[in-house]
This record gives C-alpha cells, sequence and structure tokens, in this order.
C-alpha cells in the first residue's frame, strides 16, 4: 500500500539458468518501472538484480506482469495498491441543527495522512462556513474538523470545502436543509398592572421567527386571559398577539401562555392585578 504521489522499490532477481546467453530488455507498464537500465544479458549461470518502482499518480489497485523479452514466458506478476495521500471521512458533510433554538447547524469530516511525514494542510470554503483555515495532520493519524454555519445564516446550504497539501486536493461537498422555525418573544413576562375586575384589558406580544422555515404557532392561555388561538409567522417575520383580559373576581391573576411550534413549547408568565 503506497500513498499516490510516493514511491516504493522492491528488488527482483534474474537467473540465466540454460547454458547460453540470454539477452533482452525488461518490459513493465506504468506506474511502475525499472530504476537503472532496463537492459540485460547473461551468461549461462550469471545473476542481476534489478529494482522495480512503484509509483502511482492515482488511487486504485493495480496488477501487471514483467516480462523478459528474450523469454516472454518468463514473467513475474506485480501488484500494487495505491492510497489517496490525504482522506476524507465523510465524503460529503450534512450540517444538522443540534440545538432546537438555536439557527446555528454543524458538522464535521476527518483527514487521515497516510504518509510518514505530517501534512500542513489548507482548508478553504464560502463565506458562509466557519472552519479552521490552517491544520495539521500527523504522519499515519487523523485530524477532526469541524465545520458551522453563520450565526444568522437559516437559508438552504450547498457549498464545497477545499482541502490543500503539497499536491493533493480533495473538495468535500457541504450540504445543509434550512433551519427550522425559531420563534423569539419580545419580552418573557406580561403584566398587565391594575385593570378594572369589571372589565376588560388588553396588550400586545411581539413574535419573531428567527429561523428559516414557516413557523405555525399555537397559542394556549387560563383564565382570565385571552389570546388568539394561532398565527402564522414566514421565515424573518415579526407579529404582534393580542392578549386580553376578562371579567374576574378582584385578586391577583397569573397563567402562563404556551407558545407550541412544531411540537415544541414554551412559556410566559401572564400577571394583572385586577
Amino acid at each position: 500500500s503506497v500513498p499516490v504521489g510516493s514511491t516504493a522499490r522492491k528488488q527482483l532477481e534474474i537467473v540465466n539458468r540454460g547454458g547460453g546467453i540470454a539477452e533482452g530488455k525488461i518490459v513493465i507498464g506504468a506506474p511502475w518501472k525499472i530504476d537503472g537500465p532496463a537492459g540485460y544479458r547473461l551468461t549461462a549461470g550469471a545473476r542481476m538484480v534489478l529494482k522495480v518502482v512503484f509509483a502511482p499518480d492515482t488511487p486504485g489497485n493495480f496488477d501487471t506482469l514483467l516480462r523478459c523479452t528474450s523469454q516472454p514466458e518468463a514473467s513475474v506478476t506485480v501488484h500494487g495498491e495505491a492510497v489517496s495521500a490525504l482522506t476524507a471521512t465523510p465524503a460529503k458533510v450534512v450540517l444538522q441543527q443540534d440545538v432546537a433554538d438555536d439557527p446555528v447547524r454543524t458538522g464535521s469530516f476527518e483527514l487521515t495522512n497516510a504518509t510518514d511525514t505530517d501534512r500542513p494542510v489548507a482548508l478553504t470554503g464560502g463565506a458562509r462556513l466557519q472552519f479552521p483555515p490552517d491544520i495539521n495532520v500527523p504522519a499515519h493519524g487523523s485530524v477532526k474538523v469541524t465545520l458551522l454555519s453563520a450565526a444568522k445564516d437559516v437559508a438552504p446550504l450547498a457549498d464545497e470545502i477545499r482541502v490543500a497539501s503539497s499536491g493533493t486536493t480533495l473538495v468535500i461537498p457541504v450540504r445543509a436543509a434550512a433551519v427550522g422555525p425559531i420563534v423569539r418573544t419580545s419580552r418573557e413576562t406580561v403584566a398587565f398592572g391594575r385593570v378594572d375586575a369589571a372589565s376588560s384589558a388588553e396588550t400586545r406580544l411581539a413574535l419573531e421567527n428567527i429561523g428559516g422555515t414557516v413557523a405555525d404557532v399555537k397559542l394556549e392561555v387560563g383564565t382570565p386571559f385571552t389570546t388568539e388561538p394561532k398565527t402564522a409567522l414566514a421565515p424573518g417575520e415579526k407579529k404582534s398577539v393580542i392578549l386580553r383580559t376578562q371579567p374576574a373576581p378582584a385578586g391577583r391573576h397569573r397563567s402562563l401562555l404556551k407558545v407550541k411550534i412544531d411540537q415544541r413549547d414554551f412559556c410566559l408568565l401572564y400577571t394583572s392585578d385586577a
């Protein structure tokens, strides 16, 4: 197993076991070659040691025959495996939204160095991705590379990372779906203050969808408060919902407003002094 761009050498001895002179040339095709003269002239019983060089420039398994032109039947099977000096796993990265209310999407890939020396690596990619620009992959070692989308980027993503090191270049596609709906509110507590127990009061609460897809919002609240049961927010849209109090016995009233999006919910505290 030889990294692409590297070479490996093996010695091969040829012997003339006959009684005459064996004269000819050693023939072998790429990605092999003979290190030094490929011709031979062997008297009876003479020996010659050749160096066969494996110099692959593409990855893969290679098999061929080494032949002596003076006796084509005298052949040797030659096998070599070429591996990329630097490989990335997986070959494609799909960024995922790890936290439901955080628009940042993350992913990673592992770089593996198949050579005998450390490899400095330069990474380049689109402005929508965050990643280390330079890393070092140790000889016969691996390094994990983490990718992040920009903090406010919620749209679908189709980009790539280019990995360059000592003549080796890898292109890693990076994909991500749009960020799901993320609804934020303008405040965490709604206080009506003192209101007439026999009448109603109202206020507004701002909702904003900072996600990348439509948010179908359902709203639930306990008495004596009411609100509209549902609303929809497009990506980036802000909208106010009306919150009301109903006539109720005098006293301090509290309830939780449940804001539900895609089976997820969060709560706000309503208060009213009546």
